[in-house]
């Protein structure tokens, strides 16, 4: 399980975003937990080392815990960074897919 905490300044006030990867290294899904302080939409981003987006998936983030899993069974095997986006930041983390 990977857990990223991270404080982002939005408008004035510092909002906390928290979210769980896992499994890490992963093979055919990746479940992204974090919970929301609001609805709101959040986007799920993997992109490669280059920078390159190989999967983007867009949901309703709900006022609390929040659940999502992504099929990464066609990805290539290496190391991918995982965005998770919403109107109070952004926050990131490394994935290996085996």
């Amino acid at each position: 399980t990977t857990t990223c905490r991270t404080s982002l300044a939005s408008s004035l006030t510092a909002d906390e975003v928290e979210f769980n990867a896992y499994p890490n290294p992963a093979t055919e899904a990746l479940t992204i937990e974090w919970t929301g302080a609001k609805q709101d939409h959040a986007t799920l981003m993997l992109t490669d080392l280059s920078g390159k987006t190989v999967l983007t998936q867009k949901v309703v983030s709900v006022e609390g815990k929040n659940s999502e899993t992504l099929n990464i069974h066609s990805l290539a095997k290496g190391m991918y960074l995982l965005n998770v986006i919403t109107s109070n930041g952004n926050v990131q983390t490394k994935i290996v897919v085996e």
